[in-house]
């Protein structure tokens, strides 16, 4: 079989069922081909084959789609990647976490993990004390649970400056006077009004705070609370969460809660109400 060439594009997609094709031709052609690939994306039903990762050498942004629960983890080799500074992950299978967990990859920096496992638990907090240590930015999703931490999370990301989670089973404490903290992001796209009464605890007691990102769109919130803000309504009324993907009462009150303490707060877009009703950072800029 001839030798094939090599792909100009940095960035990659392809889906495993096209994986499957391209390893069946001779791996020092595939390796060629892929050589200038520096982000990758893995989409794959079953076990992630070991090989794809190393098939390029200089690879700093790797997001896996691995969403199966699969078993079979336990028996693959960790991967070293020297280079990954970025990790996406997608995953179903808290086997696949502590896969990952064991891999070689010390300039790593930036994680975002999302799971559909409703499994997950102690092996979250192994996981991130194995890769937490240098990572700046850290962002949690769980479908099923609220995130539960193990152990003193500051400890184990003594780093980040910006960290975003889905609900957290319960709130650690604030982090230490030295620690670089400035970003809470919620990645929570329900209406849970517990969860931003958290987040109202998070603002009032993380001293370190300097900005709270929100899954909100002004847009669509603009109108009610535009008449909240008029008409000076800060009790939350009863039910008002009732059948809202997002309850502009709880941004409201969330709202509320960051300008007493002088906190930036953000919708999805990175923009604050004032920016927004100034025009200012649209969302087609």
């Amino acid at each position: 079989m001839s030798s094939i060439g090599t792909l100009r594009a940095e960035i990659l997609i392809i889906p495993g069922s096209e994986w499957d094709a391209l390893l069946t031709k001779p791996l020092e052609d595939v390796r060629r081909l892929l050589s200038k690939v520096r982000a990758l994306l893995i989409e794959y039903s079953g076990l992630i084959p070991v090989i794809i990762p190393t098939l390029c050498p200089s690879i700093t942004f790797l997001a896996i789609h691995a969403t199966t629960d699969d078993s079979g983890y336990s028996i693959l080799a960790p991967l070293a990647l020297p280079s990954l500074s970025t990790l996406q992950l997608l995953i179903g299978s808290d086997e696949c976490l502590e896969w990952v967990g064991k891999w070689d990859i010390p300039s790593l920096r930036y994680l975002e993990l999302a799971t559909i496992s409703e499994k997950l638990g102690l092996s979250l907090s192994n996981f991130l004390r194995n890769v937490g240590q240098e990572l700046v930015s850290l962002q949690l999703s769980d479908a099923f649970n609220p995130i539960a931490f193990f152990g003193d999370i500051w400890l184990t990301l003594p780093r980040v400056r910006y960290f975003g989670s889905t609900m957290i089973d319960s709130i650690p404490p604030q982090p230490p006077p030295n620690h670089p903290l400035q970003v809470f992001s919620n990645r929570e796209h329900g209406s849970y009004s517990s969860w931003r009464d958290d987040l109202k605890e998070i603002v009032n007691e993380w001293t370190k705070i300097q900005c709270v990102s929100d899954t909100h769109v002004w847009d669509r919130v603009a109108k009610e609370f535009r008449y909240i803000q008029e008409n000076y309504v800060t009790p939350l009324s009863s039910h008002h969460c009732e059948g809202r993907q997002i309850c502009e009462q709880c941004v409201h009150s969330l709202y509320f809660t960051c300008e007493k303490r002088g906190v930036r707060y953000e919708d999805e877009y990175g923009r604050t109400w004032a920016e927004y009703k100034s025009g200012l950072h649209g969302i087609d800029d």
